[in-house]
């Protein structure tokens, strides 16, 4: 007889977990085998909530999420200047956040901010948007 754990998984639930195999791979290497056995179990059961890509950042309608900014105005930045070798990436990366509905455009808007690009050890450069306000 199958526990309850494992009778609502099937070989397409497992497909659906190679996502998580670098969250199971990372478990601390103390862990008992009963201790990794329910962690991974934990993992893959609810493998749905975890990120498959960095597009992937879900979202929900059971709260909407305000700033109160009171009557304070937008703080203004200038424009960055980035090098040209790197606008084709920062043009990609704002068209695939655009295509995920991560971002939206918002011509005239006060509160926009500078785009940064972000050197990682991998050498592939990340935009990230700064907080203005």
């Amino acid at each position: 007889m199958h526990s309850d754990t494992s009778e609502h998984v099937d070989s397409d639930d497992l497909d659906d977990c190679s996502h998580v195999q670098c969250l199971i791979d990372g478990l601390p290497v103390k862990l008992t085998d009963d201790q990794r056995q329910e962690a991974e179990r934990f993992i893959r059961d609810n493998a749905a909530i975890f990120s498959k890509s960095e597009y992937d950042l879900g979202c929900t309608n059971l709260i909407e999420h305000q700033i109160d900014t009171g009557d304070n105005r937008p703080v203004r930045q200038a424009l960055r200047r980035h090098p040209v070798a790197y606008i084709p990436l920062i043009d990609q990366h704002v068209d695939e956040m655009q295509r995920h509905n991560i971002i939206e455009p918002k011509p005239g808007s006060e509160w926009i901010s500078n785009v940064v690009l972000v050197k990682k050890r991998t050498g592939v450069c990340v935009i990230a948007s700064t907080i203005v306000g």
